[in-house]
């Protein structure tokens, strides 16, 4: 059975996320979700979109979808070059100056750093 919604936290964007060993089900609960979402705020929003991200566990038993609320509009940083996009999001960043190799050289990217740049395309649920 399909664990209930839950909403993940501890991520520096806000996410949904639907488990469990019922695939069908899980995938059900999730479209439905996304969808009373979408209807409650695209009128509002117009320029909602969203990353939807699926995973099983090792035995391939387990399934994992993740929705990630986007904004069309909020797709850039002031921290980072690049658009951040659905690799960004999942926290692998693709670095494209040599400014950016640099700070990541000399350890000035980690992880509050990252934190800081996903949070400024967040898009609240």
């Amino acid at each position: 059975m399909a664990d209930l919604v839950a909403e993940v936290v501890e991520y520096p964007v806000s996410a949904m996320r639907w488990s469990g060993d019922n695939r069908q089900e899980v995938i059900a609960r999730a479209a439905a979700w996304i969808n009373n979402w979408m209807r409650a705020n695209l009128e509002t929003r117009p320029n909602l979109s969203g990353n939807i991200f699926a995973m099983t566990d090792g035995s391939g038993e387990l399934l994992q979808v993740y929705f990630v609320p986007r904004d069309k509009q909020l797709g850039h940083s002031p921290r980072m070059s690049g658009m951040i996009g659905s690799l960004e999001i999942l926290g692998e960043l693709v670095l494209t100056t040599a400014r950016e190799k640099r700070d990541l050289d000399w350890g000035k990217i980690d992880y509050r750093s990252i934190a800081r740049i996903l949070s400024d395309v967040n898009v609240p649920l």
